[in-house]
């Protein structure tokens, strides 16, 4: 069996009956909320555990999609990837040969302290 398995997840976007054939699967449904619809499509691409975005969105349904951000956060999503300084070296260098610089906006870098290495006190012995 091949591990490429493709997952398909539909998405309702219009008033119409619910096909017979989606009845027992897992969809999205945009018909009716279309900002809770988008944080439910966030949720499964960011692997977000159903149970955690479910108990966020019975808290507050998402107006917009500034809350619907806020909600993912809530959730448990973070827009923050942290990398070691040689990967970012390598990524910095490959996106520049493609035009792309990562100063300024697109990117916080924020480095990190080293930890340090402090030696233990030592005791003398007495003979």
């Amino acid at each position: 069996m091949s591990s490429d398995k493709k997952v398909v997840l539909p998405l309702l976007r219009r008033r119409t009956p619910l096909p017979a054939f989606l009845a027992d699967r897992l969809y999205i449904d945009f018909r009716n909320d279309h900002f809770t619809a988008l944080a439910k499509l966030a949720g499964v691409i960011h692997k977000i555990p159903p149970g955690d975005l479910a108990g966020t969105l019975q808290q507050r349904r998402p107006k917009s999609l500034t809350e619907v951000g806020a909600l993912l956060r809530a959730a448990g999503f973070s827009d923050l990837v942290y990398i070691d300084r040689e990967d970012y070296e390598t990524m910095r260098s490959i996106l520049k040969r493609h035009g792309v610089l990562i100063e300024g906006e697109h990117f916080d870098v924020i480095p990190r302290a080293k930890k340090s290495l402090k030696r233990l006190p030592t005791r003398k012995l007495k003979k």
